[in-house]
């Protein structure tokens, strides 16, 4: 569940530290205008979006879905591999926008999930120190993998001055698949988890 929360994060990642070289490389965007826009379109998308993950996580519960944190890290990825991917390789800025938005629908879907889901497998003595694990694995490797791996494929793969276009678009595929194959392999175990836990504080 970490290894797939931490994947996901890679791609978000490279959307904060590449994303606008995108618009401007690729699209001819000038900076001011390329901030401006994707801040207006950006802003209410991901608020909207960290408000109705809690939603989709409550109703997938009610529905019985014990795994409804992983099932909502999936959707990030999936979005990751689909908006994310077609986003970085549109053939112009505005389509890649549209992209854009639609990824962020469902980006902070896998927030929610990370705190809600170790908290529903987790022990409360363990707790912290498993959060704490989360938030190294975020900061350390998810934060530097995100912009290094981008800027690495830039300089060594796609050297073409829009090859920035192609080396996002390699991340959002290569990650987002790898977190959602991941995350597909862990619902048993969770399941298991999180019925065990329930069991031993009932």
């Amino acid at each position: 569940f970490m290894l797939g929360a931490v994947l996901n994060l890679v791609c978000v990642y490279a959307i904060v530290g590449w994303f606008p070289a995108l618009f401007i490389r690729a699209h001819g965007w000038s900076a001011a205008e390329t901030g401006k826009i994707l801040g207006l379109v950006g802003l209410p998308i991901s608020i909207f979006a960290a408000v109705n993950s809690g939603w989709v996580i409550a109703w997938l519960g009610k529905r019985g879905h014990t795994d409804a944190p992983i099932l909502c890290a999936m959707g990030c990825s999936a979005s990751l591999v689909v908006f994310g991917t077609a986003a970085c390789l549109a053939p112009t800025g505005n389509l890649a926008l549209v992209g854009y938005a639609l990824n962020a629908l469902f980006l902070n879907w896998n927030t929610s999930a990370v705190y809600t889901g170790f908290a529903q497998i987790t022990p409360n003595a363990l707790r912290a120190q498993v959060m704490a694990l989360q938030t190294i694995a975020s900061g350390l490797v998810a934060l530097t993998a995100g912009n290094f791996i981008v800027g690495f494929l830039s300089d060594t793969v796609f050297t073409s001055p829009t090859g920035i276009a192609q080396s996002l678009g390699t991340v959002f595929f290569v990650c987002g698949l790898a977190a959602f194959l991941i995350l597909m392999a862990s619902r048993r175990s969770f399941r298991a988890a999180s019925a065990e836990l329930a069991a031993t504080e009932a």
